[in-house]
């Protein structure tokens, strides 16, 4: 279980997609260096986010756990679209104070990392995972980070374990 990391992860590259936008804003306007910039930082962050997945899948113990239930988490996309988009209404990007923009991006990753919001990324659900809410056998509610679509909980899952309450399926293979 990688526990910190894990969330640290997740939460950072929730926001890679919302850099592609300001790299276009920034490049629309003529900011040509702090465009380049800013996508080399998606680029990065993309990059951390598929190297994670891979390791983790990889490298933690894997374990069977059997879901008695099973419901879609993907449910804030909405909102971190909404999040994605909101440079382009800006009027200028060239206005926007970055020295404000990080600080304030920092703190969304801690608030959210020390709660128990950090289990959706919609970085991942454009590398084509998906989240949901499972229960188990032993009553307690985790989310479940796979690449296949849940319809039914018959089988046993192989998973590895990310945090206390997300688990990752491990594809055979």
């Amino acid at each position: 279980m990688l526990g910190f990391l894990s969330r640290l992860l997740f939460t950072s590259t929730a926001v890679a997609p919302v850099l592609l936008v300001y790299a276009y804003a920034l490049y629309d306007k003529g900011r040509i260096l702090a465009a380049g910039l800013t996508l080399a930082v998606m680029v990065v962050l993309v990059v951390v986010a598929a190297v994670f997945l891979v390791l983790v899948r990889g490298k933690l113990q894997k374990f069977s756990v059997k879901f008695v239930s099973a419901e879609t988490a993907d449910q804030e996309n909405i909102a971190f679209l909404l999040l994605y988009v909101s440079p382009l209404f800006t009027s200028d990007v060239s206005s926007v104070n970055f020295s404000v923009v990080v600080p304030v991006i920092f703190l969304f990753i801690l608030v959210v990392m020390s709660g128990n919001n950090y289990h959706f990324n919609p970085l991942l659900n454009i590398l084509g995972w998906h989240f949901y809410k499972v229960d188990t056998e032993d009553g307690v509610s985790r989310v479940l980070i796979t690449r296949r679509s849940i319809r039914n909980v018959v089988d046993k899952v192989t998973v590895v374990q990310l945090t206390d309450y997300v688990v990752m399926e491990k594809v055979h293979g």
